[in-house]
């Protein structure tokens, strides 16, 4: 879209990882509005083969449940998801329709550890450490957190027990939920489904219950117990959440989002425009890679549609019944 945009893995972490990037940019004023987006539609068969290597997926004698103590592993999905991020004065300036606040994003990565897939509660509690660092954003003041919980043995008890030693050290237990259990890992679209739920929670005021979850995972200081865990609708309460999304070699990110106080929106009626000055342009649409290039296409009604490649889509340009529809 730009010279600003970027392409980032950070495996299943990646979407917090690219909204953390994303407010980097905003926090240093070199731009104004950024597009945070996930995508997970890789090769069904790299996929499959790849999590099968890896004992990832539950066997046909277990069940796929996120903070189920009896999961077996995880189911994988695709889909994608893109949030607008803009800093809170100018969407505020510019009447935007406002769905929450990023409070803080905490990031880490452990590094050389035992195995691929094996998390590190340090390197977790790191994350958490990180993004609670404001004064107005509390580990206290979180009500509900949504876990990456993706339904494996081995991660589910490590991330339980991340949650329960750090919330523990402030005296506070939140709610627990994972989106996963309703639609699957969705992998590097993991977080932003996270993030999505969590938005939509408080714009609807439910929160929606993890499903199949019979008894829960039990953590070693059994300070987050099975009644902290959501299994049926429950009303959102509070002002403040939490997402957790971690990836292969620890890839850890904790993002705190709060919702959107319009009592406490800044008034916008006394703010003084100031004359500005255009002292630069630059234009890329697709084969134009400069403003003479964009401005000779105008000018000689070139056009620049190319056919779709014959890799892409896998097959979208033969269905013609769902191209008319």
């Amino acid at each position: 879209l730009s010279a600003r945009s970027l392409v980032l893995d950070a495996a299943c972490a990646s979407s917090l990882y690219a909204v953390a990037l994303a407010c980097h940019y905003l926090h240093t004023k070199k731009t104004d509005l950024m597009l945070a987006g996930a995508v997970s539609a890789a090769d069904p068969f790299f996929v499959n083969m790849g999590f099968s290597i890896f004992h990832a997926y539950a066997p046909h004698h277990q069940k796929f449940a996120p903070l189920d103590s009896k999961s077996g592993g995880l189911v994988s999905s695709e889909g994608a998801g893109i949030v607008v991020l803009k800093r809170l004065e100018d969407a505020q300036w510019d009447g935007d329709k406002i769905l929450g606040v990023i409070g803080g994003i905490g990031l880490s990565n452990d590094g050389k550890g035992k195995f691929l897939l094996s998390p590190n509660p340090k390197g977790q509690k790191l994350a958490f450490e990180r993004a609670y660092q404001l004064e107005d954003v509390l580990p206290q003041n979180t009500s509900y957190l949504e876990c990456h919980a993706t339904g494996t043995p081995l991660g589910d008890v490590t991330e339980l027990n991340s949650i329960s030693d750090f919330f523990k050290e402030h005296n506070t237990a939140p709610l627990l939920g994972s989106v996963k259990s309703n639609m699957g890992h969705l992998l590097t679209a993991a977080g932003m489904t996270g993030l999505f739920k969590v938005l939509l929670s408080m714009e609807k005021g439910y929160i929606p219950p993890n499903v199949n979850l019979e008894k829960a995972v039990q953590t070693e200081n059994q300070f987050i117990k099975d009644e902290h865990i959501i299994t049926r609708a429950t009303p959102w309460k509070g002002q403040q959440a939490g997402i957790n999304s971690f990836g292969f070699g620890g890839t850890n990110a904790h993002m705190v989002v709060q919702a959107y106080n319009h009592k406490k929106a800044k008034p916008t009626d006394n703010i003084q425009l100031e004359a500005m000055s255009i002292v630069g342009m630059e234009a890329y649409f697709g084969d134009c890679t400069n403003l003479e290039d964009f401005y000779a296409s105008i000018y000689n009604g070139h056009q620049h549609f190319r056919p779709l490649p014959p890799q892409r889509w896998k097959g979208f340009d033969a269905n013609t019944s769902l191209l008319k529809a």
